[in-house]
Formats: C-alpha cells, structure tokens, sequence
C-alpha cells in the first residue's frame, strides 16, 4: 500500500473498493496530466516566441539603418545576444522538461487504464493515428531546441568579430 496516498498498487491484490479507488484516482490524474501538457506546452511557446523577438530587436539594433554603427555598440548589441540566448538555451531545455515529463505520465495512466491504443490520446501510444495525422510533418521540439543554440552560437561569432572594434 503507498503511504503517501493511502492507495493499493495496481495488480498487488487489490480488493474492489481500492481497485475501484485507484481507477478513479487514475482517471482524475489522466484528465490533470492532459491539462497540465496542454499548458506547459502554451508556457514553452510563448517563452520561444518572446526569445525569437527579443532577437529580432537585437539584430534590427545592430543594423539600425542597413549599416553597423560603431564597435562600442555591436560590442554592447553582441554581448546582450549572446547573454539573452545563452539564457533562452538554458531555460528551453528546462521549460520543455516539463510537458514532456507530464506526456510521460499520460502515456502511464492510459497503459495503467488499459485504455486500447486505437483510442488512447498519447502519440506515443497511438502511433499509426498519430503518424497518419502529421503525416509527413516534423516535430516542433527539435527545431525550438536548435534555435536558442543557433542564435547563441551567431551571436558569439558576432562578439568575436566585434571584440576588437570595427
């Protein structure tokens, strides 16, 4: 029995009253994982949209009228980029953590509920569903994963073309 909700593990003898218990507590904790992946997943885009415009901003600093200003500012713009996409790096990978821990646990309770692969939410368990809906499109995550590490990277080849001074 788990001490810390006072429910029985699945498949260890249950008796009806806690194997009834436990359904229902699987089935409210399906309905929060399906909530809780639904939000992470509009906290993980909003955090790369505000990143792409902050670095948008910066590069439309940089080139204020189609031409470099002096070193001081590129040094100043270049540092500021590579620092705010330094930081989105990091905090991508951590943000993302989340949804996908909580996908995880989706997966869990739909496998725990016997819920058939033809009808379960979860890609990963409704393959040939999921496959036949996005067809040939890619995955989002790799490529928001690659863009603060790209950004990060050409603002540092900018910080070193500017370290000296133009």
């Amino acid at each position: 029995m788990s001490q810390e909700h006072g429910t029985r593990e699945v498949g260890k003898g249950n008796d009806n009253a806690g194997s009834c218990h436990l359904r229902e507590l699987l089935w409210t904790q399906l309905g929060h994982a399906v909530t809780l992946i639904a939000k992470q997943d509009q906290i993980v885009w909003t955090i790369f949209g505000l990143f792409w415009a902050a670095d948008a901003v910066l590069v439309v600093a940089l080139f204020p009228n189609g031409v470099l200003p002096g070193g001081t500012v590129c040094m100043t713009v270049s540092w500021l980029g590579f620092v705010l996409s330094a930081l989105w790096a990091v905090l991508h990978f951590r943000v993302v953590a989340h949804p996908t821990f909580y996908e995880g646990m989706h997966q869990h309770f739909e496998s725990e509920l016997k819920i058939p692969e033809a009808f379960a939410l979860s890609g990963w368990r409704n393959q040939e569903r999921f496959r036949a809906a996005m067809g040939r499109t890619r995955r989002a995550r790799p490529f928001m994963a690659a863009c603060p590490i790209v950004w990060t990277v050409l603002w540092g080849l900018a910080l070193l073309r500017f370290w000296g001074g133009s």
